[in-house]
This record gives C-alpha cells, structure tokens and sequence, in this order.
C-alpha cells in the first residue's frame, strides 16, 4: 500500500463487512443505563473498554487506538475470557493493519495466534504478522519470531535461525530480552560453542540494563542463580556463591509472579524451579556455615 500523506485511507464503514461494522457502532454507543442498549457477557467495565475501542475506530480516531497499543500494552490481552473483548479487539486490530499498515497491531494480532486467544491457535499466521512488522524494523515482533523459532512452533526448532534473530536484536540497540536469548546460546551450547563465561556476562548485562521490566529482569535473575550456585562454574570464572544465588532466585521467584499474574501460565514451572532454587540455596549457605546477615548487607546495601 502506498505511504504518500495524499492518499485517502479507507474509512472503518468502507473496510468493515456491514454486520461487523453494525456491531461496532452499536457497541461505540453503549450506555451502561440505556435499556435498549447491546448487553455483553460482562456488562460492567469490559463492555466500556470495548465501547471505547470501537467508537475511537469508527469515528476515525484510530491514532489514539494505536498509542494504547503502544503505551499500555500491559491492559491490551485483559478480558481473556470475554468474547465480546476479543471480537472488539481483533476487529480493531486488523483495520490498523489493513488499513493503517502498524507494526504493533501486526505485533499484538500475531501474539493472539501465537497464544490461541481470541483467534485460531496458528503459529504460522504469527509468524507472518511477525515477519511484517519486522519489515518495518519492529524490534519486539523479531524477538518474537526468534521465539517460534527457537521452540519448534513452526515444525522442528530452528535454533540457528532463532539465534540469528536475537543477535540482529542486540545489534539494534539495548533490548535485555535480546541478550540473555543470546546467553543461553552460550550456556546450552546452541549453534555456538558451550561458553558459560560469556553467558554469565550476557545474563548479567541483561539483569544489570532492564530497568522496570521485572519479568525480564526474573528470567535472568534465574539463570544468574543457577550459575553462581554450582561451584563447578568456578573453571569458568563464575564466582560461587550461594547468598548471591538465594538473592537472584528471590528476585526470580517476584517477577514470575508478576508474569503469572499477567497472564503467562507457561511461567508455572519455572515458578517451582526459582523456589526450590532457593532452599538450595540456603542447604548450601548452611553446610558453608555462611553469616547471611553479613553477606546480605554487602550485597543489598
């Protein structure tokens, strides 16, 4: 599609078949004490996030749409059990896509079949809608992909391809999920050879660069605490160091709770794993006979 600022773009009436255009008009004019009013499966705050969706898209202020998606994307998959929301989000989606040709609607589009919310279950859709906001340099949806690939959603796993995506990542710009992506190459030996030390550092780059993003920052909390709390990564530079180790697990064990909390149930297991890394952790500080009121005011100060 043409991006000259002279061509007219087509209009949510024109795009939309005429049953679905229909059922956002009616749901941009709900009115919570109107009797005649469109009743959703829940009649409360869902059906006035939707009412706002669909009255910014059918009057064409579509712009204010987009900047939600960029700028509260943490609200954007709420509702997961409402069809109403899914109906009004997707159909607003796949106009900014269609129609205004955005990176995050085609990012956030390609996450619900990525996930099977709201939409057919379909990693090879994903991977397209991936593919063309990576086109538009989206940075997010090439992590994404490199996901898909990684973990064999589109047929055996990639893990050459998905270690391309993250290295082109870092060479973007500071993207700590990027990095510690990255860094389990190293440590898992994944189309480059088996280096702890430099998976050490790339977990500790990510940990020490994430800023506010705690499900990142627990991701490579956690690999930081498995390395410092086996004392055969000494070889590789890598200090032992249970106290450090409880303290990387705990902050692990905060932001996976965080990331449950959000929606994202695949973290359940790794959950277990932080938690039951910190009663290791502490066994070990015993036998050590470790102070930790020391040790903690050295690290947590």
């Amino acid at each position: 599609m043409c991006d000259s600022a002279d061509e007219r773009r087509m209009t949510a009436e024109e795009y939309f078949s005429a049953e679905d255009y229909e059922w956002l008009v009616r749901v941009a004019e709900y009115y919570r004490d109107d009797p005649d009013r469109l009743v959703f499966a829940d009649d409360g705050d869902c059906a006035e996030v939707c009412s706002i969706y669909a009255a910014r898209i059918v009057d064409g202020d579509w712009r204010w749409f987009l900047d939600m998606l960029q700028n509260e994307s943490d609200d954007v998959a709420r509702y997961a059990d409402e069809p109403d929301y899914g109906r009004c989000l997707v159909l607003s989606l796949r106009f900014c896509i269609d129609v205004q040709e955005n990176v995050h609607a085609m990012r956030w589009l390609g996450f619900l079949h990525q996930i099977g919310r709201f939409v057919e279950h379909d990693a090879h859709e994903a991977a397209r809608l991936y593919k063309m906001a990576e086109m538009k340099g989206d940075c997010q949806s090439m992590i994404n992909l490199g996901y898909l690939y990684g973990y064999g959603h589109l047929g055996e796993p990639d893990y050459e391809a998905s270690f391309k995506q993250f290295v082109k990542v870092m060479a973007l710009g500071n993207y700590p999920e990027a990095i510690y992506k990255v860094g389990d190459a190293y440590a898992r030996a994944q189309v480059v050879e088996m280096d702890l030390r430099t998976a050490y550092k790339l977990y500790k780059k990510c940990y020490d660069n994430c800023g506010d993003l705690v499900g990142i920052k627990a991701q490579a909390a956690f690999r930081l605490a498995e390395l410092v709390v086996d004392p055969a990564n000494e070889e590789w530079d890598i200090p032992y160091d249970p106290v450090m180790a409880l303290h990387y697990y705990q902050v692990a064990e905060v932001g996976i709770r965080v990331q449950l909390a959000d929606d994202a149930p695949w973290y359940a297991e790794r959950l277990q794993q932080a938690i039951s890394g910190q009663d290791r952790a502490r066994a070990l500080m015993d036998e050590m006979g470790v102070d930790l009121a020391k040790r903690s005011r050295m690290y947590l100060a």
